[in-house]
């Protein structure tokens, strides 16, 4: 009784704050992970999952302080983005509209990125495939520029002058211009029915629904490009210098998605100008 008394008094006890805590507990865990057995195996795996949890908290609280000085970099620019409440709860039927617009948008802008990159507007193709002398078609953005004769049997390998298509390729920068300005468009479309901007106010509908009705004009037009470089191609094969070269044309698989990309389009100007309705409504 007297030694447990004289312990008291002689070593007083010392209260650490709560962040030197760990420093304690870190020894005796080390001491318990020591191979005595399974216990030393279950304190050194305790002790992993706590430097884990330890992890996912300091990159969950990163995560949120860097949402926090997003917001106010978007606040200090006038673009307010929307917060989780008005994302899910509680959306107006025209705020549904322009959600759905954006997403006919995205699929019409991949779409017409997809034709884009395969470049296949218009095709010449000779039939059949074994017919000698071998013509040879070479594209200029997708579309049948000049046609090359290749005579195998000949020693030099050449049997005709080059054949052109096009008596003029300048529509070719255009047509290049039409494409880009219409993905242009379609992708400021998008970003507007997600984001709201204080200097538009109330027009922000208004002028994402101009956006989309742009972005399918320029799809029409650049379908009709591809219309008619289909039919200058056709009357140059019936020509009589052509006449017995069996060659056949045919619209490419880019002018087929340009068309699915030209009805996503007008869905998505279709529920834009929904929206645009309900929200004076509103």
């Amino acid at each position: 009784m007297r030694w447990q008394l004289w312990q008291q008094n002689s070593c007083p006890s010392i209260v650490l704050p709560q962040r030197f805590s760990g420093l304690l507990s870190l020894p005796r865990a080390l001491v318990r992970a020591q191979p005595h057995g399974t216990g030393g195996e279950r304190a050194a795996m305790s002790l992993q999952n706590e430097v884990t949890e330890a992890h996912v908290c300091k990159s969950q609280e990163e995560s949120i302080q860097s949402a926090e000085v997003l917001s106010v970099m978007l606040a200090s620019k006038g673009v307010r983005a929307r917060s989780i409440h008005e994302q899910l709860d509680g959306l107006s039927l025209s705020t549904i509209y322009c959600l759905l617009a954006a997403l006919m948008q995205c699929l019409s802008l991949a779409s017409l990125c997809v034709a884009v990159s395969l470049l296949k507007w218009v095709a010449v193709v000779q039939y059949p495939y074994t017919r000698q002398p071998k013509r040879w078609v070479t594209y200029n953005f997708g579309v049948p520029d000049v046609m090359e004769v290749y005579e195998t049997q000949q020693p030099n390998g050449t049997d005709i002058p080059e054949v052109h298509f096009f008596p003029n390729t300048a529509f070719v920068p255009w047509f290049i211009s039409i494409c880009f300005v219409g993905m242009f468009l379609g992708f400021a479309a998008f970003l507007l029915d997600f984001m709201e901007i204080e200097i538009l106010g109330k027009h922000k509908t208004a002028v994402a629904t101009s956006l989309h009705i742009l972005s399918g004009i320029f799809l029409v037009i650049l379908i009709g490009i591809c219309c008619w470089c289909f039919v200058t191609v056709n009357e140059r094969i019936y020509r009589d210098d052509l006449m017995n070269a069996e060659l056949l044309s045919f619209l490419g698989e880019s002018f087929y998605i340009t068309l699915l990309s030209l009805a996503f389009a007008s869905l998505a100007s279709t529920l834009s100008f929904l929206a645009m309705k309900l929200s004076r409504q509103e």
